[in-house]
């Protein structure tokens, strides 16, 4: 999937957004919101960088925002050249010269190399509220698992394969999907018969759920920084070399109970069900 959106620097100003087919709800929301939408139905790059082109009218005086993994560095360079800015979002290091690029991976940010990352905690974020905001929380009832909205890997299965229900039967498991999770049928097979376990699917707003949540099982993505400022305690797994920055942070102030390998099946599910009701039950930092 690849999502751009380019704004014309003229008096007349137009916001375009140019993307792969998306799902009717999100065409009508950015028309609804007075944006123009259009669709790129050509997955070749350079049929794409033609097509792009041709859709940014006043070229020397438009602004390119890509937001998209499978974009190379000759795709970058070739836009570069022929629209007066083009500002690049992305999650992996580029290397990219005189090209705007935002990292929300990257702690701090690289002026002069204009590189743009996104702190995991506000810069007055002391240690300590973190185990402050947890006392707002701890009556809640709610154990939150999620791994992004395409989890192609389908870590949510198989952590949702390592919880013993019956040990939580006090608690409801709430799972979070996005609209590219490509495992859904399987996943509703495997809990059709665990009352205590709910799937939520393309969640706008977090936030409600997160009041609710007392712990959570996720990914060292961009949710896992959400935790932290709500002060959820958490089990997180690396399970993408994106999410290094992040994983290493959490490793040096011991904020989650980390795991770097991915291999689920390696994980005693003993072992982890004991973990994870101490924590429950039992919440300090390291």
């Amino acid at each position: 999937m690849q999502f751009n959106c380019w704004k014309s620097s003229s008096s007349k100003k137009k916001i375009s957004f140019i993307s792969e087919k998306l799902p009717i709800s999100k065409i009508q929301f950015i028309q609804k919101k007075g944006f123009n939408y259009e669709e790129i139905k050509k997955n070749d790059l350079n049929l794409d960088e033609k097509k792009k082109l041709k859709l940014i009218k006043n070229k020397k005086k438009s602004i390119l925002f890509a937001d998209d993994y499978k974009f190379t560095k000759k795709w970058y360079k070739t836009i570069k050249k022929k629209i007066n800015e083009l500002i690049i979002i992305n999650d992996f290091d580029k290397k990219l010269k005189k090209i705007i690029h935002i990292n929300p991976s990257i702690i701090k940010s690289d002026i002069k190399n204009k590189v743009y990352g996104l702190p995991i905690v506000n810069k007055k974020f002391n240690i300590k509220n973190y185990t402050e905001r947890f006392k707002s929380i701890k009556k809640n009832k709610i154990i939150l698992v999620s791994f992004g909205a395409s989890d192609n890997e389908n870590c949510t299965k198989k952590i949702i394969d390592l919880i013993n229900c019956k040990l939580f039967y006090n608690y409801k498991i709430y799972i979070i999907i996005g609209e590219f999770y490509k495992f859904e049928k399987n996943l509703y097979d495997s809990i059709k018969n665990k009352k205590n376990i709910k799937i939520y699917k393309n969640i706008t707003n977090l936030k409600k759920l997160f009041l609710k949540t007392k712990f959570a099982i996720t990914s060292a993505g961009v949710i896992s920084r959400e935790l932290i400022n709500f002060g959820i305690p958490s089990i997180i797994f690396k399970i993408s070399k994106n999410q290094n920055k992040n994983f290493q942070f959490y490793k040096k102030y011991k904020i989650f109970d980390i795991f770097e390998n991915k291999n689920f099946s390696r994980i005693n599910k003993k072992k982890f069900n004991n973990l994870l009701l101490k924590k429950i039950n039992n919440f300090n930092l390291k």
